[in-house]
């Protein structure tokens, strides 16, 4: 196992989280929230992503999910989707069909592109025939609910080559696709090969035109643009996204994972340590794994939920729910408002603060003005 050159997620390349000894820790860490926490509304969503979760074994995967179900026995809902993040390179027909039986209800195929150069370029494992194999494999184990992620904005990457990654994905129907611009974050090989003028990115206008010919297409055969990232099919939205965009409590256990509580005042979130050995020690001899907790004052909360609503692009952010949390309206909280709504970025329909179409294009740009920045 490898990590990718442009990929800043937790992740570990060695392989050295023995599988019993990390689920032992995931309950320990379950137990203590549990006893720490408040937590009183069902779970909607259980999401297994980071790294390559598809190399745990279906087993080690049922012995989560009942981890998770014992220990938040009373919020635990008869219809939750399950969804386990699987890459090409990973992922057989009986491993996937093991993950049906023992619960996982939703895959989420990191396959990023059918192009073989293009894969090579982002430093993938798999390659274009494995990427189409794996998606056969979901469909014959039962998955009747499959998203796919793609990315755009590689290096040397044309529009003939783009779109025909989009051609391929109309071609196999998913129900749900995910659209990522390549990022060049610090601190990985990708930003060391930039900065040495190794690696050339895209044009910003290149980018846009891609991503903006992609969400035409995808909508025009029968996709919703639901998210400024992601499309679905009728009543197949991601549960466990959409729960992020309408700033939904979520808890995350293991190594590097984030959780978030709404509650009190005006929200709190922690963060676990990074590395797999040092979270299952501490979970051993303390009493958490955490590795720093922040509480957001009322600034950073306006501004995170006003840029995660906007995110939703069916609601945006809904004027009088904003009104009734913070006690004041969108206008009066943020500075940035009135020449976001002026250069036509985004508008405000009566009932919710939405992003324009051309705000979507630039949705980066809005939330760092949005931040102040």
């Amino acid at each position: 196992v490898s990590r990718c050159p442009y990929c800043d997620f937790n992740s570990v390349a060695d392989g050295s989280a023995p599988q019993a000894r990390y689920i032992s820790a995931l309950s320990a860490e379950a137990a203590c929230i549990v006893r720490s926490e408040r937590l009183n509304r069902p779970i909607a969503s259980i999401y297994i992503g980071g790294g390559t979760p598809s190399l745990f074994s279906p087993k080690a995967v049922g012995r989560i999910l009942d981890t998770i179900k014992a220990s938040f026995s009373s919020l635990y809902a008869p219809s939750i989707e399950i969804t386990i993040e699987v890459n090409p390179d990973s992922a057989t027909l009986e491993r996937l069909q093991g993950y049906m039986d023992v619960g996982v209800n939703r895959l989420s195929i990191g396959m990023q592109s059918f192009n073989n150069r293009i894969l090579k370029t982002l430093g993938r494992p798999h390659t274009a025939q494995e990427a189409l194999a794996v998606y056969d494999f979901g469909r014959k184990a039962g998955f009747r609910n499959i998203g796919i992620d793609l990315i755009f904005g590689v290096s040397g990457q044309t529009m003939k080559d783009w779109m025909s990654d989009v051609r391929q994905v109309i071609d196999l129907g998913p129900e749900h696709i995910s659209l990522y611009g390549l990022t060049i974050e610090e601190g990985t090989a990708y930003a060391r090969l930039y900065k040495d003028s190794r690696l050339v990115k895209l044009s910003e206008e290149l980018e846009i035109e891609m991503y903006s010919a992609a969400v035409s297409r995808f909508k025009d055969a029968g996709w919703t643009h639901y998210e400024i990232s992601n499309l679905s099919r009728p009543g197949f939205k991601s549960v466990h996204n959409s729960a992020y965009w309408h700033g939904g409590d979520y808890i995350g256990i293991g190594a590097g994972a984030h959780s978030y509580l709404s509650e009190p005042d005006w929200g709190r979130r922690w963060w676990n340590l990074a590395s797999p050995q040092a979270y299952m020690t501490a979970m051993e001899t303390r009493t958490n794994g955490r590795a720093g907790t922040e509480t957001l004052t009322e600034e950073e909360a306006v501004t995170e939920t006003v840029m995660l609503r906007l995110r939703a692009l069916e609601t945006g952010m809904d004027n009088a729910a904003f009104q009734e949390r913070f006690g004041k309206s969108i206008k009066e909280a943020l500075p940035a408002w009135n020449s976001l709504a002026a250069n036509g970025l985004i508008e405000d329909t009566g009932k919710s603060l939405r992003l324009t179409a051309k705000g979507v294009l630039i949705s980066n740009e809005v939330f760092l003005r949005l931040k102040g920045v």
